[in-house]
């Protein structure tokens, strides 16, 4: 007698729902420049590359992706909803270790972020020391993506110098990048924590001063 398990169905490849984007930006624009902070060239250069855009909803849509196909998307709302929060979430089968990011020259460092704004905030503040590197958003803290990245820029026969860890300046951000830092050489990582929470509110606040932030989250785990 066979047992009724039922086998879990396999998930879908991601298909961008191109039908609900739409071509005036305007909102979505002024929601990173206005609200956001985003520096305006970024914010145009990134429409050019066709990496956001903007859906029928005013949502953001920052896209995700890989040898030129888009494999998932991360959107923002840019208008409270009933309950004052702004929406955020990830498109259905979006892929489970990809994320938004964004190649500055010819990448041979990685940064990462728990967000596609957190990685945006931080090119605005540094955007005149930022080269060679991708900027890399997990969407969260993905282990994973992280990987994912390192193998994608040996595959393109890029050799990675640097990791960056860009994370909240909270437990769960500085936890995840105390865990990965013993899995790499010293020289190779470095940490970059916000002086508040996280980079946006840092670009927003024009507080960016984390020089002794770095210094004393590393000092921490070396000592630790």
């Amino acid at each position: 007698m066979k047992d009724n398990v039922q086998e879990p169905k396999p998930k879908e490849p991601y298909q961008y729902p191109s039908q609900y984007e739409v071509i005036n930006s305007t909102k979505a624009k002024g929601y990173l420049i206005n609200e956001r902070k985003i520096h305006p060239k970024i914010v145009n250069w990134l429409e050019n590359k066709d990496l956001i855009a903007q859906d029928k909803l005013g949502n953001v849509i920052f896209k995700w992706k890989q040898q030129g196909e888009i494999v998932g998307a991360d959107r923002q709302g840019t208008s409270p909803m009933k309950d004052g929060h702004m929406f955020k979430g990830i498109d259905r089968n979006s892929h489970g270790s990809a994320g938004f990011s964004v190649d500055i020259g010819k990448p041979n460092s990685i940064y990462l972020f728990e967000s596609p704004i957190d990685a945006l905030s931080y090119w605005s503040i540094k955007k005149e020391k930022l080269q060679n590197t991708p900027l890399v958003s997990m969407s969260g803290l993905k282990r994973q993506t992280m990987i994912d990245e390192i193998k994608r820029m040996g595959k393109e026969g890029h050799k990675v110098n640097h990791i960056t860890f860009c994370t909240d300046n909270d437990k769960a951000g500085r936890e995840f990048a105390y865990r990965y830092y013993g899995l790499f050489p010293k020289e190779m990582i470095n940490l970059e924590i916000p002086y508040n929470k996280d980079w946006n509110n840092d670009l927003r606040e024009n507080s960016y001063s984390n020089k002794g932030a770095i210094n004393k989250y590393t000092n921490n785990i070396e000592s630790g």
